[in-house]
């Protein structure tokens, strides 16, 4: 949400700064464009970041649902512990 927000704050900016009549906006938005362009690369970076994060975990989980899985079905059922007893 946030990194669509600051893509349409950085987009807005960047149609309106030429637009602007008044020196003092034209310096507000020049003075503000490139923090909006850097929390736009870094919250595209903590995207990728937290994809391959995402990517690891469901890997992770693969592995141990198969595990999990196998374990289920190496296991004997418990009838057959109380018949030997």
């Amino acid at each position: 949400m946030e990194r669509k927000c600051n893509g349409d704050e950085l987009k807005r900016f960047e149609e309106n700064k030429d637009r602007v009549q008044n020196e003092q906006q034209r310096k507000q938005y020049r003075d503000k464009l490139p923090n909006i362009r850097d929390r736009k690369e870094e919250l595209q970076a903590q995207g990728q970041e937290l994809q391959s994060s995402q990517f690891a975990l469901e890997q992770q989980l693969k592995i141990a649902q198969a595990k999990l899985q196998s374990l289920t079905l190496s296991r004997k059922p418990l009838t057959t512990y109380a018949k030997h007893k």
